[in-house]
């Protein structure tokens, strides 16, 4: 337990150290409003939080594999090509300030959900898309309205992320990503199907994907 905190508070410092030099370097040029600060905060906590997830069984499924490898690349890469790029050459898309006070509040609406969901889920949480001994299927909480709350909240704290720091590279990383995510979701719930049947099934139907009542 101690070892897996202590790597995780390390690898989340050496992030943000990397992240923010060109900020500390420019910062006398630059002042930082406190909605920065506030952003870099959240940043910090995300970051710790996804260093410190267990560590899961590799998939033997060639498919599976290659998805969550491409999504570990893509997944950190829209955090630090955004701040990389608002942190060297600024804003590069035009938005109002009520939108990136908008972008904030989803990233921590994110961070909260995917936090929650890790929760309820407890040690049934993986990266890796199995089936253990005595798995079950978590239908309470969250999990009681949509299938995927954690997918949905690291859905809007990259977007919410991204809008904030008005980041274009970011939002085109964020798209591909995005679509990787979603077809990594329909993996995870066909694995679910055969192994579940029935169960699942009308678990499907009383249930929406990631946006209760839409999809």
């Amino acid at each position: 337990m101690w070892g897996g905190l202590l790597k995780s508070v390390l690898l989340t410092l050496l992030s943000m150290a990397a992240l923010t030099a060109p900020l500390i370097m420019r910062v006398n040029t630059y002042p930082l409003s406190k909605l920065d600060y506030l952003a870099i905060l959240l940043l910090t906590v995300w970051l710790f939080n996804e260093f410190y997830l267990p560590s899961t069984p590799r998939s033997n499924e060639i498919k599976e594999r290659l998805s969550l490898q491409i999504l570990v690349i893509l997944q950190p890469g829209t955090i630090f090509i955004t701040a990389a790029q608002y942190f060297w050459l600024g804003p590069t898309l035009t938005l109002l300030s009520t939108m990136r006070f908008f972008g904030l509040l989803m990233a921590l609406s994110g961070l909260i959900l995917r936090a929650l969901s890790m929760v309820t889920l407890g040690k049934r949480y993986t990266m890796v898309v199995s089936i253990r001994e005595g798995h079950t299927i978590v239908t309470r909480g969250l999990y009681k309205h949509i299938r995927h709350p954690g997918y949905l909240g690291m859905f809007l704290f990259l977007l919410g992320f991204v809008l904030f720091f008005s980041s274009s590279w970011g939002l085109i990383v964020y798209m591909i990503w995005g679509i990787g995510q979603l077809y990594r979701i329909r993996i995870e719930e066909r694995v679910l199907e055969n192994f579940f049947g029935n169960f699942y099934t009308e678990y499907q139907k009383r249930s929406k994907r990631l946006i209760p009542f839409v999809y």
